[in-house]
């Protein structure tokens, strides 16, 4: 995500009307969608970890617009996470794949 669209994202925030309850599942919702598969050996893990906390402390105050900018934030970690995680696969796999290469005479 770019800063454009993160500044863009923060300012829609603070306009936006106090949520309803179902404005507030549909976050918790999204969250559980976005860290949906982040293990604990991932290297944002223990940070989405107590964003997370942090998220659950805004929403007890009901705090919408402090819950948002966490929520963001996770997001944003979630996707860079993921890239990372990606990108090392990809990597392993063609170090695998010249290893092989190497082996096999190819």
């Amino acid at each position: 995500m770019d800063k454009n669209a993160l500044v863009k994202g923060t300012l829609a925030l603070l306009n936006e009307e106090p949520p309803t309850p179902e404005k507030w599942v549909e976050s918790w919702r999204e969250l559980a969608s976005v860290t949906n598969g982040i293990m604990k050996g991932d290297p944002q893990f223990n940070l989405i970890m107590r964003l997370l906390e942090v998220c659950d402390k805004h929403f007890s105050e009901g705090d919408w617009t402090g819950f948002q900018a966490v929520a963001l934030r996770i997001k944003n970690l979630c996707h860079n996470t993921r890239d990372t995680v990606k990108a090392g696969t990809v990597m392993r796999e063609c170090e695998r794949k010249g290893r092989e290469g190497l082996y096999h005479g190819k």
